[in-house]
Order: C-alpha cells, then sequence, then structure tokens
C-alpha cells in the first residue's frame, strides 16, 4: 500500500510535465475570462452616476446593486467563446478539456471575487466600515462573488462549455477525416 502511494508520488512531476501545456493553455484561459469580467466591473462602476455621486460626495456606495449589476457584453462573451473554442482545440483529450474548462471558470471566478472584492473593500470605501471586525473583509469578498456570479453565470458558463468542446470535437472531427 505504501509503495503504491510512493510510487504515485514520485510520478506526480513527470505528469506535471507531460501535461505542462494543458495547464499553461488552462491559466491563460481563466486569466482571460477574469479580466474581461473585472474590465466589464468596473467599467460598470465607473459608469454609474450613484456609485460616481458616492465617491464625488465622500460616502461609501453601495457594493451590491440588486436591481443591475456588471454584465457581459455581446463583444465580450464572443471573445471568451472563441478562446474556449481554440482551448478546446489545443487540449489534447475530451475529458481533459471537461475538466480544463470547469478549472478555467473556477479560477476565474476565484480571481475575479477576490479583485472586485478588494475594489470595494479599498475604493468603495468598506474598508472603513469593516476595519474593526475581524471579519469584516468575508464580506467584500462575498460581495465580489455575487458581483462575479451575475457576470459569469449561466451564459458565460455555458458558452465556456459549449464552444470548448465544440472545439474538442471540430480537432477529432479533422484529424479522423
Amino acid at each position: 500500500m505504501d509503495l503504491k502511494l510512493a510510487e504515485k508520488i514520485r510520478n506526480i512531476p513527470k505528469k506535471i510535465k507531460r501535461n505542462r501545456i494543458n495547464l499553461l493553455i488552462v491559466a491563460i484561459w481563466s486569466t482571460m475570462i477574469a479580466a474581461l469580467v473585472i474590465n466589464e466591473y468596473l467599467a460598470f462602476c465607473y459608469s454609474d452616476p450613484l456609485f460616481l455621486r458616492f465617491i464625488e460626495q465622500g460616502g461609501i456606495p453601495p457594493p451590491f446593486y440588486n436591481w443591475q449589476g456588471a454584465t457581459l457584453k455581446l463583444l465580450d462573451i464572443l471573445i471568451i467563446s472563441v478562446a474556449s473554442f481554440i482551448s478546446g482545440i489545443l487540449i489534447v483529450e475530451v475529458d481533459k478539456v471537461f475538466y480544463g474548462s470547469i478549472s478555467a471558470l473556477i479560477i476565474s471566478s476565484v480571481i475575479s471575487s477576490v479583485y472586485i472584492g478588494n475594489f470595494i473593500w479599498n475604493v468603495g470605501g468598506w474598508g472603513q466600515v469593516f476595519h474593526d471586525i475581524v471579519t469584516g473583509w468575508s464580506w467584500t469578498l462575498y460581495w465580489g462573488l455575487l458581483n462575479t456570479f451575475r457576470a459569469l453565470f449561466p451564459i458565460v458558463f455555458f458558452f465556456t462549455i459549449v464552444c470548448a468542446f465544440l472545439g474538442a470535437f471540430s480537432k477529432e472531427l479533422i484529424y479522423s477525416a
């Protein structure tokens, strides 16, 4: 039992070396999705009159609007779809395409949530409100997660997974013909 575990541990660097290109593709893919979400959130904040009025008057703007929010535009969804299609072509196996697309969505959600939470804490001024509370930072991360989830779900999730599989299947059709 211990020999199998030791052998599996020794084989981890070999597996990482084999899958290095897939890891790089997923890292670039998730960073691109996160950058688009962050860009749309910042564009929403700096074009929203309520947010700008609070910032100009020295007040604290609301961190999350129930009635409106940053959503990705059609061009952003098209960019994500093309990147997902290309990633599906470049990743070798279909099961890795599925796990890669799920990983890219999770990683981009984490990056976007942390960045937006940091933006709410520092620029939004909620750090002044929560600086005495030990777990106050978790509220801003929660609001960042809500804003990220609004931007990504369900359209971006759907197009990311579907376009990645279309890329993988088109690669299979091209090479099998």
